[in-house]
């Protein structure tokens, strides 16, 4: 068993070798959702995004989250050369998968749909974070986390939740691209003032609108709101129709109008406003067999984990190590 138990640990360390030198484009993306991706391959052919509700591990889509999802995809259609669509044969496709967790989590890109689902959290309700969400989706990133952010934000660090700091990030200029569109503080990709501060919690959820307790405000004047609860502002749909080659940018005309109360979700936009869409894509939820195994999500991060395995420390002997380490050049190499 002990030598079984070897060649099966060389097997998975080759292949963790193999994934680390596969493409670092490919390792970038799973950690980082920045300004419109550079790369052909982020972007849905066509401008065409097929898409299928996936059984979650513990519940489904209600009528309600169908309609929500309707009402994003419409807003964005409305005003870009973005088709949503549902699947039928298409190999590449974007899969929601309605989970208990509150975040609304999604893949960046064409590339990262591929390999990856959209996950339904309680806070995709949120008409606003949903659209948000998707314009992941279509291969874009925060606004907060350009190159150029410096020269129009400040960002108290210090003011983050612990394990978010990440989310405040500068981009890698070498994947992502601002455009040369300007800076857009009400961008829908652009995180609110209190965005993860540790200022803000289940009890209160509300702080006084001062930057001592802010994780960013704008640097002209720091009682502007960062972000907006509405929708797509036009340089989101400058950005979307640049990217897809739509023929003729569209103006945003969506106006706020329904407000949800304040939501104790860590979620960056936690005050979602609503205003009523008629969808224009049919929604029909068609569930495929489940073929993902359940994982565990880990708060901090956009990605699942896996499940923390026990601890074996012990379990291989020194002499153990050195058959190891041959079986990994052997097969690796």
């Amino acid at each position: 068993m002990s030598v079984l138990y070897i060649i099966i640990v060389a097997y998975f360390i080759c292949i963790e070798i193999s994934a680390e030198n596969d493409s670092s484009f490919k390792n970038y993306l799973n950690r980082q959702k920045r300004s419109a991706l550079k790369y052909q391959s982020s972007k849905w052919p066509g401008g065409i995004v097929p898409f299928q509700f996936i059984p979650g591990n513990f519940r489904n889509m209600t009528e309600n989250e169908t309609l929500i999802v309707s009402q994003a995809m419409s807003h964005i259609q409305s005003q870009t050369c973005i088709k949503f669509i549902q699947r039928t044969n298409e190999e590449v496709y974007l899969k929601i998968e309605r989970l208990n967790i509150q975040p609304c989590l999604s893949p960046v890109g064409y590339y990262s749909a591929a390999a990856d689902t959209m996950k339904f959290g309680d806070s995709c309700t949120q008409l606003p974070i949903l659209i948000h969400e998707f314009l992941h989706v279509l291969g874009f990133g925060h606004e907060h986390q350009r190159i150029d952010r410096d020269k129009y934000i400040m960002v108290n660090i210090s003011n983050v939740q612990s394990g978010f700091v990440n989310q405040f990030d500068l981009e890698n200029a070498t994947y992502f691209d601002t455009q040369d569109i300007p800076y857009d503080i009400h961008s829908i990709m652009h995180y609110q003032n209190f965005a993860f501060s540790k200022f803000i919690n289940s009890s209160t959820n509300i702080v006084a609108f001062e930057k001592d307790f802010m994780t960013m405000y704008a640097l002209a004047d720091y009682t502007l709101p960062l972000g907006n609860n509405y929708g797509l502002t036009p340089s989101d749909v400058k950005r979307i129709s640049l990217q897809y080659n739509c023929s003729i940018p569209l103006q945003s005309t969506m106006t706020p109008s329904i407000e949800i109360p304040v939501s104790t979700s860590t979620s960056p936009l936690s005050t979602a406003i609503l205003t009523p869409i008629t969808p224009s894509i049919s929604v029909s939820v068609s569930l495929e067999t489940n073929v993902y195994q359940s994982s565990t999500l880990n708060p901090t991060s956009k990605t699942p984990s896996a499940a923390v395995a026990p601890n074996h420390s012990g379990f291989l002997k020194p002499n153990v190590f050195i058959y190891l380490i041959f079986l990994i050049i052997f097969i690796c190499f």
